[in-house]
């Protein structure tokens, strides 16, 4: 198995009220991976956040501009279903 040395946290960080999550995703849920997808994570979640993830490992954080998007190696997204859940993911 391919072991990693850059990991990853993603948290769910709040759910729209009356918003459906099909994947049944609640504020403060927690993932962590490497390469590897982790496992119960909404597959269409993942995948809209892939393109973070990969800028996240193959950057450094920049925390003196205001237009850069990863800052603090950390980056909130929405789901890409009507945008019901928000994930932060943090480089470990």
């Amino acid at each position: 198995m391919l072991e990693d040395d850059v990991r990853f946290r993603i948290t769910v960080k709040s759910t729209k009220s009356g918003g459906p999550c099909y994947a049944g995703h609640k504020p403060g849920d927690t993932f962590e991976c490497g390469y590897l997808t982790p496992e119960g994570l909404c597959g269409w979640a993942y995948h809209s956040m892939y393109p973070f993830i990969y800028a996240l490992r193959h950057t450094k954080s920049y925390e003196d501009t205001d237009y850069r998007l990863i800052k603090k190696d950390t980056v909130q997204i929405a789901c890409p279903d009507n945008a019901w859940v928000v994930f932060e993911i943090e480089k470990l």
